[in-house]
């Protein structure tokens, strides 16, 4: 008697049919949870064939967690550093290191298909999972009760079976209904796996099997070839994926002679030649096939599914097929466990439904990857060769089966029994009321006699008792929201558990609107979560920084804190995790760190008013290229020198799509955090969130990165690596060691463009509005530079204490036009308060309407007028006293465009000298006229706002002050070389 007959802890048989990877980790797992496994194989023994497979961290962590397997692995798995990318002539393109994305996502396991089986296939055994090779399945069968397999006429049967047998699984056809006929992709593969000795002889190829395992591809014009050591070089073995039209064949043991692969790749690298010339014949010729995604993983009663590559077979450029293969058993075991032996169709249906769409997303990545490769216009490759990385996504690689089978099961089946269908199926789900009346029978024991007018009442009362409570609950809710609502700062009239309607496009308007009718503080709601808006600096003052230990935390962001997860400080709650990352941040923005930045904000600003100079149209472009290299060479050490380098794309990307998450009202999940856990595929809006998330995760990852490897090539070569905020955090973070993982460490540096770079360049936008809108101002500026500076030099920050204007009208733009103009992320409060007469509820969330307070006409009267004369000092002749408000604000800055208290802009300081450098050259240089008619409210929506594009005429005052410009320019130049250009 075979160990599967024999009792086990859940009850639950389990045949699978198929010994390879995705059957063997189900076998394994469900041994692990407890249940009898059967595994048929149809092989009458298991032989070690084939060549490279790939495992990437996504089901290493798998591997991981057998006893002993990573052990017996690690010696036979490739151990590159990266992959070498070339053209098909042998120009490099480029070389993709995977030393951060194994430090987050965790090992690869990289080696030949049939030795890396060979070890499963043994840990299974040692298990006694009970494997019966020579067992060919010749037909399913299923009831409602069980299922099963025939093999020579002899049954198999369990609670439920899993065809893990390949592309060509009978399963398939019990799951469709018919049978299923492979398409030819067009494409196909010649692999194979061989001894490196003739490769170490030959001096051209030895460095790919020399000092350590090496990995390189080779691309040309539909044809890719990659060539892979392993074993510290002792082994090697290549792919090649060309184009193919020739009859389907679903089976990579077809053979094809040398002289195949020679004819396809004739005229490529002549190292390649070499590679292929000590290449033993012949080769396994692999077709590569398409199906068309199936439409169902399950029968029709649920108690068989397909799985690994019978269910989503995969093209070999997707990196994925073994690891998701993997993930389908893990994620099963946790599925029959979950459901229990009694509900074994309960726990297939969600099992499809957790797997599906993960599955048929990561398929895509093979044919993306491909045409990446295939079709690509070389001459654009040179100019950007990072667009032929291999996209290695957080979704795909940062994630464990298990623990999202077991954190999402419960919600998936209830979604599924709610709605009844799922992934293009639709499932028989069994009547609520039947499965209810069956548990009250069983809970009262109504099989026992029973006085019959006693079992008449229960449905009576049973029906009256519901009334009761559907009408009771929501009323007692109700009473208590009244009362709440009744003790906080009146507001707009709530709608019951809904809230209130918000705006979407520009909040801030109706906010302001709204306190002139309520007054300086009033309350809104947001489901039933109350927020305050306050649009007066001192009512600001009172609660977020006198009383800041009670309202420094931060609300709930169900939206841009948990599903937008990249460990951002900005969202992170008060407590002692967000005050490591501030002081950490702190330690860059200190006032002695801020002097030794000023030398890099004096020559960026002289390189962007010469970008001006030379292409005024481009003026704005250059605004955001001069802050983001401010900003760059202060935390990397990297200064840029275009805005179309792909590192400020995605990172302005990054900054907008951020701030369009916290606007209030903008999703219905921030209302109702229930629909935080709907599964993505029916929340498109989820996917996109997470897949940013993902991406502004990986990258912030890659910059601290970057800043390792020249610290490793400075050492390396004794030179000196340019100063940095990284750098200097990486030092404290190894001597102090502190307790952060690096996607929250990586977000410290990242943060600084946050602070001082899109909003800087947003504010200087501004300033041009005002500029052209409010000409006096450009005048009389231009006025205080020519008597203070004169014409040999430009501006610089030792003269900014001469410079009262420019210092008021840096004051003034920041006013006027608030970038943040919500007040940033909001706070919360974190116990309840007492304010003037009202009572403050714990979790309350603050928001500060930094365009109503600066616009506040008892502060700053007529505050639509943009005049820097209402911050000069009163002595000063330029004084306005006109301009001078009936209220003192209590901010030492005389504006609230920074925040408040704990939270306030950690990099405020540095965005003011940036601000006050830029435009006192941009003054000194230029005469900005006006050339249309201009709107001052026509901004950009979002939680940070600039103008919207708008032109001007932009001419250098004098040849004086254009040959002044050029000299600078050179110092400029030469001292921001020693900050190496992100290109």
């Amino acid at each position: 008697m075979g160990s599967y007959d024999q009792p086990h802890p859940s009850g639950i048989r389990v045949v699978i049919v198929g010994a390879g990877y995705a059957g063997l980790t189900a076998a394994i797992e469900c041994h692990r949870k407890g249940h009898s496994v059967l595994v048929l194989e149809s092989f009458p023994e298991l032989k070690i064939l084939g060549d490279i497979i790939s495992f990437a961290p996504n089901s290493g962590r798998i591997f991981q967690r057998w006893p002993g397997v990573d052990a017996k692995l690690d010696p036979i798995i490739h151990k590159s550093d990266g992959l070498l990318m070339k053209t098909y002539l042998g120009e490099d393109i480029l070389k993709q290191t995977w030393a951060s994305e194994q430090r987050t996502y965790g090992k690869e396991y990289n080696g030949h298909r049939g030795e890396i089986h060979e070890i499963v296939y043994e840990h299974a055994l040692a298990l006694g999972i009970d494997i019966r090779l020579n067992h060919k399945v010749e037909d399913y069968f299923e009831t409602e009760t069980e299922a099963g397999v025939t093999v020579n006429a002899e049954r198999f049967s369990g609670d439920v079976v899993l065809a893990a047998d390949g592309v060509r699984s009978k399963g398939r056809t019990i799951v469709l209904g018919h049978e299923d006929k492979p398409k030819s992709s067009g494409y196909a593969i010649y692999r194979t796996w061989f001894d490196s000795t003739k490769l170490a002889k030959d001096p051209d190829t030895a460095w790919m099997v020399n000092d350590g395992d090496k990995h390189c591809a080779w691309l040309g014009p539909d044809i890719h070839f990659i060539a892979a050591s392993v074993k510290n070089g002792k082994d090697f073995s290549w792919v090649c994926t060309h184009k193919d039209e020739a009859d389907v064949e679903e089976s990579w043991q077809a053979h094809a002679p040398l002289s195949d692969a020679q004819r396809v790749l004739e005229g490529w690298d002549p190292i390649l030649q070499k590679i292929l010339n000590a290449t033993p014949s012949p080769l396994i010729d692999w077709k590569l096939v398409y199906r068309d995604p199936l439409p169902t993983w399950i029968s029709p009663r649920k108690r068989i599914a397909v799985i690994g590559d019978a269910a989503h077979p995969f093209l070999p450029t997707s990196i994925q097929g073994a690891s998701q293969a993997m993930e389908d058993g893990v994620t099963m075991a946790v599925c029959l466990t979950r459901c229990g032996k009694g509900r074994i169709p309960e726990g297939v249906a969600g099992f499809e439904a957790l797997r599906y769409e993960r599955a048929r997303a990561a398929q895509k990545t093979g044919e993306q990857t491909r045409d990446t490769w295939h079709k690509a216009d070389w001459d654009e490759v040179k100019k950007k060769p990072e667009s032929m990385k291999l996209k290695r996504e957080a979704w795909l690689l940062d994630f464990d089966a298990e623990q999202y089978a077991e954190d999402n099961y419960a919600a998936t089946v209830a979604l599924l029994n709610d709605t009844g269908t799922e992934a293009g199926r639709e499932y028989n789900v069994p009547d609520r009321a039947q499965s209810l009346e069956t548990r009250i029978r069983e809970d009262c024991d109504l099989s026992k006699p029973t006085n019959s007018f006693t079992m008449a009442l229960i449905p009576i009362l049973s029906f009256w008792y519901a009334v009761a409570a559907v009408v009771a609950i929501p009323l007692l809710i109700l009473f208590s929201d009244i009362w709440k609502w009744s003790r906080m700062p009146p507001g707009p009239l709530p709608i019951p558990f809904i809230g209130n309607k918000l705006p979407i496009s520009k909040p801030w308007i109706q906010f302001q609107e709204w306190s002139r009718t309520y007054g300086p503080i009033f309350t809104i709601w947001v489901g039933r979560r109350p927020t305050l808006v306050i649009s007066d600096p001192n009512v600001a003052v009172d609660l977020m920084e006198k009383r800041s230990n009670k309202y420094s935390s931060r609300p709930r962001f169900v939206v841009m804190g948990e599903i937008y997860d990249t460990g951002s400080v900005l969202v992170q709650p008060y407590g002692k995790d967000w005050s490591t990352r501030r002081k950490l941040l702190h330690r860059a923005l200190t006032p002695a760190a801020l002097r030794t930045y000023v030398q890099r904000q004096e020559a960026e600003a002289t390189r962007m008013v010469d970008g001006v100079m030379r292409n005024p149209d481009n003026w704005e472009r250059e605004f955001d290229r001069f802050t983001a290299s401010v900003v760059f060479s202060i935390s990397y050490g990297h200064r840029i020198d275009s805005l179309n380098s792909p590192i400020i794309r995605q990172r302005l990307e990054f900054m907008q799509f951020m701030a369009s998450l916290n606007v209030p009202g903008a999703y219905l999940a921030e209302s109702f955090p229930v629909l935080k856990h709907v599964p993505s595929f029916l929340a498109p809006w989820k996917r996109n969130i997470r897949e940013h998330a993902e991406l502004e995760t990986a990258a912030n990852i890659a910059l601290v990165d970057d800043v390792r490897r020249d610290l490793d090539f400075g050492a390396e070569k004794g030179d000196e690596v340019a100063p940095s905020l990284t750098q200097t955090l990486l030092s404290v973070r190894e001597k102090e060691a502190i307790p952060l993982p690096d996607k929250d460490f990586s977000f410290v540096p990242a943060s600084l463009f946050g602070a001082g770079s899109d909003t800087t360049a947003s504010t200087m936008c501004s300033a041009i509005l005002a500029f052209v809108t409010h000409p006096q101002v450009l005048q009389t500026a231009q006025a205080e530079l020519d008597s203070v500076i004169g014409f040999e030099r430009t501006p610089r920050f030792e003269d900014e204490a001469q410079l009262p204007y420019l210092r008021a009208l840096c004051k003034e733009v920041l006013r006027w036009r608030p970038v943040a103009v919500l007040g940033g992320t909001p706070h919360a409060s974190t116990e309840d308060d007492v304010y003037q007469e009202w009572r403050i509820p714990a979790g309350t969330t603050i928001l500060g309407n930094t365009w109503a307070i600066n616009l506040n006409e008892e502060y700053y009267p007529n505050p639509q007028l943009f005049d820097p004369a209402r911050f000069l000092d009163e002595k000063d002749s330029r004084f306005t006293p006109a301009l001078k408000g009936t209220k003192s604000h209590p901010a030492k800055a005389g504006h609230s465009s920074f925040g408040w208290g704990r939270r306030i802009c950690p990099g405020a300081d540095l965005a003011a000298n940036s601000l006050f450098i830029a435009l006192s050259k941009l003054i000194w240089s230029f005469d900005i006229l006006p050339t249309m008619k201009y709107d001052t409210f026509d901004y950009t929506d979002g939680f940070n706002i600039r103008p919207r594009p708008f032109q001007c005429q932009i001419r250098v005052r004098s040849g004086l002050q254009k040959k002044v410009l050029e000299e600078e320019l050179k110092v400029a130049e030469a001292y921001m070389a020693k900050f190496p250009a992100y290109e």
